[in-house]
């Protein structure tokens, strides 16, 4: 194995020789698969994101960015909002000058909002996203009551798609209200 991918290396009496494979003969096939050791996010600070977007998008009708920060030995997520620049659906940032994130926690993903369109993993968040290891959200028609997500774990530069209610914590409902029962 070299950093440029798989070689096969065969030496006999009649030749040497080292060529570039993409499988190795006897081998089991193997799957891409990655177990996560995170808690799913609370539904409480995921919705105070959600405010944020639509603040952002009833001010400046654009999208906007938040960073998501995680510390596992504690099972606590954190979202750290960075200086941006917004204009339509375009978001920018500078991780040089990210404010300092919580003591014990560690940068883990993003969640950004994509204004008054439905929520997809953009060629530009696949530029942005590959070499970005955690979750990373899009939520979608800021505009709307009802909006959209995309999500997808970027891990080891590989995409693991996944569904809100696999990343955010739902809360159990309320029991039913015994007056409207009777």
């Amino acid at each position: 194995a070299g950093a440029n991918g798989l070689f096969k290396q065969v030496r006999n009496d009649f030749y040497s020789a080292r060529v570039k494979t993409d499988e190795v003969a006897g081998l089991a096939e193997l799957k891409d698969e990655a177990t996560l050791n995170v808690p799913a996010l609370p539904l409480e600070l995921f919705r105070r994101v959600e405010a944020f977007f639509v603040a952002i998008f009833e001010k400046f009708k654009s999208e906007a960015v938040v960073l998501l920060v995680c510390n596992p030995a504690l099972r606590e997520w954190r979202v750290v909002i960075p200086r941006q620049s917004v204009r339509g659906l375009r978001v920018t940032y500078d991780f040089g000058t990210l404010p300092p994130t919580p003591e014990g926690f560690e940068l883990f993903g993003t969640i950004h909002s994509h204004a008054d369109i439905s929520a997809f993993h953009s060629g530009t968040d696949d530029r942005d996203e590959i070499h970005f290891d955690g979750l990373h959200i899009t939520v979608g028609n800021i505009d709307k009551p009802s909006r959209s997500y995309a999500c997808r774990w970027m891990l080891a530069g590989r995409a693991f798609t996944t569904s809100l209610a696999d990343v955010v914590k739902s809360e159990p409902l309320p029991p039913a209200d015994a007056e409207w029962l009777a």
